[in-house]
């Protein structure tokens, strides 16, 4: 088969799929995956070029709007199928001339203003995993008013923010904090298991902290699952923005190759199983505890605070909510 051929039957017929088979939210976008799927097919054909084709699949699969799903080339670079356009609401420029003693490690800043510690953390990336070395196995803090600052976070190994929550939680609980389904059937993307909780777990010997936690639409992926781990905490306010609504957990599966539709390591490349293209697929689907999905409706503050009402005139307005909250309490209105 030439390279034509192969461009326009194998590597298009593989991603259409491994989607239809393995993507965790089908069922819902279905008439996304239709738009997908014509313009992956009707674009592709007569293209001799893997970097054409890979513009054209990208393009394609945007219309499903999902952060997780990823195009990935031969030598493993990832290729987004979602940009999350939304303004930001944060200058961390302003936010750090609050505090002083400030500390930072990777994308982690730890900081102090009066008897409330700051902890701001950008990526919870598996590449920062010795940041968070850096931040866990310090002497814990004795304060106990804290804000987590994720509006600039776009995700990773939520296993990096467990023990931030377990820390912030004490030896009470644990508490469910949000829940997740699987799909169970390749053919029938309807059919899904039933709702499993996800817990923040104690911390023996400690005790619970009073917890502010900024978020925006930047906060995505991983750090919406924290997020929420971190709400369940009696007592935690989240302030700023609706998060952006993006919770998967993707696999990556070979769409050519002798070993097609197989699922592979993050840290393999296509070229290493003679394949020219992978994809990224979301393999859960993550709901939060009144049980709506994350996956494009995010998580809403208990104070909304727009981006454009966030950094004004060289102030934070979020942080200082936050701090407020810790000076004189939270009255919900």
């Amino acid at each position: 088969m030439d390279r034509e051929k192969l461009l326009e039957n194998i590597i298009v017929e593989g991603m259409i799929e491994v989607i239809s088979r393995k993507y965790s939210y089908l069922a819902i976008k279905q008439d996304e995956f239709c738009d997908a799927k014509s313009i992956l097919e009707s674009e592709s054909k007569g293209i001799d070029d893997y970097n054409e084709f890979r513009r054209i699949a990208v393009n394609a699969l945007s219309h499903l709007q999902d952060g997780h799903i990823r195009v990935i080339d031969g030598l493993g670079k990832s290729h987004s199928s979602y940009k999350n356009m939304i303004p930001k609401n944060y200058d961390f420029d302003v936010t750090e001339g609050y505090f002083s003693d400030t500390q930072k490690k990777g994308p982690i800043t730890l900081a102090k203003l009066d008897d409330v510690v700051y902890i701001g953390i950008h990526s919870f990336g598996n590449c920062c995993k010795e940041h968070f070395d850096w931040l866990y196995q310090r002497d814990p803090p004795s304060e106990k008013k804290f804000i987590v600052d994720l509006r600039a976070n776009g995700g990773g190994n939520d296993s990096l923010g467990r023990y931030l929550t377990s820390f912030m939680l004490g030896a009470e609980g644990p508490f469910i904090s949000s829940y997740l389904r699987f799909r169970t059937d390749e053919e029938d993307p309807t059919k899904l298991t039933e709702f499993r909780p996800r817990y923040v777990m104690p911390l023996v010997n400690s005790f619970r902290r009073e917890v502010t936690v900024l978020t925006g639409a930047r906060t995505y992926s991983s750090a919406e699952l924290i997020t929420m781990d971190l709400a369940a905490i009696p007592g935690t306010i989240l302030i700023g923005d609706v998060t952006g609504g993006g919770s998967g957990c993707p696999q990556r599966y070979l769409v050519d190759g002798p070993r097609r539709g197989e699922k592979i390591d993050h840290e393999k490349k296509p070229y290493d199983f003679q394949a020219k293209f992978a994809l990224d697929i979301p393999s859960w689907l993550s709901y939060r505890l009144d049980q709506v999905l994350v996956q494009n409706n995010g998580i809403p503050p208990h104070i909304l605070i727009k981006p454009q009402d966030s950094i004004v005139s060289n102030r934070d307005c979020v942080l200082e909510r936050a701090i407020q909250i810790h000076k004189e309490g939270y009255i919900a209105k």
